[in-house]
């Protein structure tokens, strides 16, 4: 039906004009993968500047691909957007109702582990890239053979960055990995230096982390909620907030925030003494994202990724409905 409108429109010396609106979310690259999400796509039959028919998808005036017409095209491209719709729509339901865990790749070890995950172990893979400056080949490599959607940070050199980039260092790794994950994080500090990339992010469809680290202490309450306004100015998905929890004081006053900020919104963990305590609590108690370690740990007082996830799992299993839920 598409190949006929093509043809039809070629043999009127005009553009194809006929098209097929979906609302799906995501689209093929032209190779059968999916693209990112995005309100509206279009599948059109035109003409390529060389002459040939083909299949295009479109997000508005951006042309995202270019495939043969045919019925196994159609096949392998609506099998991956369904797939893919699927995937997205177990991740937003998790993220409404269940704390989803992250296990972070910061070393060659955390990769080789992340590798021989299960689907299902972690719910997200954060790559580390401050940590595999001048050896992002091995990751491009690997990339396709991880079991979960990708988290992209490129670390501050302030906020526990594991190399001391430049702006224009950070800014090109987010630009060569973006297109590869489905989430990224920026620090509260970085928001305007990496407004441009932020922006690109969200064209893409990338979901948006904005991160607040306090290595030393856990802030007084005035300046986390002070935090917490200016990290919302960008309107992320998650704003994630990790402290140093000294004592049951640190612990209280971080569950405190959660429960008191912007339900479904907030990741919150301690680290040091009271982290592993922290981590399990907050979880269990809302915190959307709960970050884990997969080689070694990356800062005291974290959970390893795949026993977190067992324990918040054990925990959710044993939560009793609240008022609203019964």
């Amino acid at each position: 039906m598409v190949g006929a409108g093509a043809a039809e429109a070629g043999r009127a010396g005009k553009p194809a004009e006929h098209r097929v609106e979906a609302i799906f979310g995501f689209a093929s690259d032209g190779g059968g993968r999916p693209k990112k999400p995005s309100p509206l796509f279009s599948f059109n039959a035109e003409r390529n500047p060389d002459g040939g028919r083909g299949f295009v998808v479109r997000n508005g005036l951006n042309k995202w691909g270019f495939g043969p017409i045919d019925c196994r095209g159609w096949l392998v491209c609506l099998a991956r957007v369904r797939l893919r719709l699927f995937m997205t729509g177990k991740i937003k339901k998790t993220l409404d109702h269940h704390p989803l865990v992250v296990g972070t790749i910061h070393s060659k070890g955390a990769l080789q582990r992340a590798l021989r995950l299960r689907r299902g172990e972690v719910d997200i893979l954060e790559l580390r890239m401050d940590a595999f400056f001048g050896e992002t080949g091995v990751l491009l490599k690997s990339i396709p053979k991880l079991p979960a959607p990708l988290l992209l940070t490129v670390r501050h050199p302030r906020e526990g960055a594991m190399a001391a980039l430049s702006l224009d260092e950070r800014r090109e790794l987010f630009g060569q990995f973006l297109p590869l994950c489905e989430w990224m994080d920026v620090e509260v500090r970085s928001l305007r230096q990496l407004a441009p990339v932020i922006a690109r992010a969200r064209d893409m469809g990338v979901r948006l982390i904005v991160s607040d680290h306090h290595f030393a202490r856990t802030p007084a309450m005035e300046v986390l909620r002070r935090r917490l306004k200016l990290a919302q100015r960008v309107e992320p998905d998650v704003i994630k907030v990790a402290a140093a929890a000294k004592s049951p004081r640190d612990l209280s006053r971080l569950l405190d925030f959660l429960v008191t900020g912007p339900r479904g919104r907030l990741a919150v963990m301690g680290m040091g003494r009271y982290g592993q305590v922290s981590r399990l609590v907050l979880g269990s108690c809302g915190s959307v994202l709960n970050y884990g370690y997969l080689h070694e740990a990356l800062v005291p007082g974290q959970w390893e990724a795949t026993e977190l996830k067992k324990r918040l799992m054990e925990l959710d299993a044993n939560r009793l409905p609240s008022f609203g839920e019964r």
